[in-house]
This record gives structure tokens, C-alpha cells and sequence, in this order.
């Protein structure tokens, strides 16, 4: 589970230094955060 979310995080980086995206990183970040409880 966890290197799913690793690699939805490095894609969405990826793409916020390329393109600039509707949701910043940190919102995604967030977003799973409350998603997923960390454990």
C-alpha cells in the first residue's frame, strides 16, 4: 500500500515541477493523510 502511495507522491511531484498542477503537492499530501491513518 504504502509504495503505491510513494509512487503516486513522486509522480505528483514530478508533474508540479513540470506543469504546475490544480493540486500542489502538499495538498496531495495532505489529502492522503487523511485518507490513509498512518501507522
Amino acid at each position: 500500500m504504502w509504495l503505491l502511495v510513494d509512487l503516486l507522491i513522486q509522480v505528483n511531484l514530478d508533474i508540479e515541477h513540470r506543469l504546475k498542477p490544480r493540486v500542489p503537492a502538499r495538498m496531495f499530501l495532505n489529502i492522503v493523510r487523511k485518507d490513509i491513518p498512518v501507522t
